[in-house]
């Protein structure tokens, strides 16, 4: 841990380091909220390292030694890696935005698991859910930490676990032993219950091994809430229910907690920071409501299929097959929003990958995505982000070619 006393580090421009494992897309997100508040942060010089090198000892800590980093932000999960970095720079502040063994970073910045649960109990019983599991299979420094907060926010809950080597083995031995865990673990609840899993790849998989293995349906059964990206939950049948992190406040707050250590403010930053701002993706995975169920679903699949076709909530509520008033206070009783609020917030996950991925312009994005103007698109993408289109496009540009 870091013992860095205040005469030690000299006032700002701070080098801090960014080691990175990338891969996954909210890896990426949490990485442009960082960027995004160190391009607003004039006294901060940021410098990129990929943690998944090949030659880690040359091309990350060599690299590192010479470069002198004054901080290090690091999402790393190879904890071997991370040792080598601690016993490298044992007196350089650290903060991760993962879980990460006690001893090895200062301070962990994560999504607020609280929250996450408890939007996924208070989802679970509107259903009408009497009972709920947590289905844990983290690494160990994480699953201490998940299964408190469960227990706290779910008191009479059912914990399922299962150790990490065992649900993602390869071998024979332990894939049986993961049957055999969440066999024993579904069995004799009563039906249907409601599942959560708050670790990346493991709701898929899961969902697939209780329609196909055990034999239960989904949602009449069990329901299922994951922590997966959009691909893969709609890579399931039904369609998953996920739970969304605040990724890029993760970076920002991340950023924020490295500043506070660099310039010794009080009090320290605590070990574990958890960020709020998760919200809950309503799929098929999760029955929303027993009344009104059909006029709910029906309105759902039609803004998923034509939100960027320029589908207005008027005409959603109309499909609805059911009165206007009766219409809006079912869907917002099964998904806690509004139609309008759903069309919003798939037409700008989609501008946001066309801005990405494509070199269509700003304004063929626009269109693309269902948006009446050019004007009403950079307002509300403004409101959401915090930055023009342009500038999105220009940073995510940045980023993909490891230059700040």
């Amino acid at each position: 841990m870091s013992t860095m006393k205040k005469s030690e580090t000299p006032a700002g421009p701070w080098r801090i380091a960014v080691i990175w494992t990338f891969g996954p897309l909210l890896a990426q997100h949490c990485l442009a909220g960082l960027y995004q508040l160190a391009d607003q942060t004039p006294d901060v010089q940021i410098r990129k390292f990929d943690a998944d090198a090949t030659d880690f000892q040359q091309e990350v800590l060599q690299a590192l030694r010479q470069w002198r980093p004054q901080g290090m932000i690091v999402r790393l999960v190879d904890w071997d890696r991370l040792k080598k970095l601690r016993r490298q720079f044992p007196e350089v502040p650290m903060v991760a935005t993962v879980f990460s063994p006690a001893g090895l970073v200062d301070t962990c910045v994560v999504a607020d698991a609280s929250e996450l649960v408890t939007l996924a109990r208070d989802h679970f019983q509107k259903c009408g859910l009497n009972k709920m599991a947590l289905y844990c299979c983290a690494d160990k420094c994480a699953m201490a930490s998940r299964l408190a907060t469960f227990r706290a926010v779910v008191p009479d809950g059912v914990e399922i676990i299962c150790p990490r080597d065992v649900a993602f083995g390869s071998t024979a031995a332990m894939k049986k032993r993961a049957d055999r865990i969440i066999t024993d673990g579904l069995r004799g609840l009563p039906k249907p219950v409601g599942v959560l899993t708050l670790e990346t790849s493991t709701a898929p998989a899961l969902l697939g091994y209780i329609t196909g293995k055990l034999g239960l349906r989904v949602p009449q059964d069990v329901q299922v809430i994951g922590l997966d990206q959009v691909d893969q939950c709609l890579g399931c049948q039904p369609h998953l229910t996920s739970l969304s992190l605040p990724n890029e406040r993760i970076g920002q707050t991340a950023l924020e907690t490295m500043l506070r250590y660099l310039r010794h403010e009080q009090p320290p930053p605590p070990p574990l920071i958890g960020v709020p701002g998760g919200i809950i993706n309503l799929r098929g995975s999760t029955r929303p409501v027993v009344i009104g169920e059909e006029a709910v679903s029906r309105a759902l699949q039609q803004i998923q299929v034509h939100a960027a076709k320029g589908i207005t909530a008027t005409r959603v509520a109309k499909l609805s097959k059911v009165g206007r008033t009766t219409f809006y206070k079912q869907f917002g009783a099964a998904t806690g929003g509004t139609p309008a609020r759903h069309l919003r917030q798939l037409r700008l996950q989609e501008a946001c990958r066309k801005l990405k991925e494509t070199d269509d312009t700003v304004t063929a994005v626009a269109k693309d995505c269902g948006f009446r103007s050019l004007i009403s698109f950079v307002q509300f993408f403004r409101r959401q982000t915090g930055q023009t289109p342009t500038a999105y496009r220009q940073q995510q540009t940045r980023l993909n070619s490891g230059v700040r």
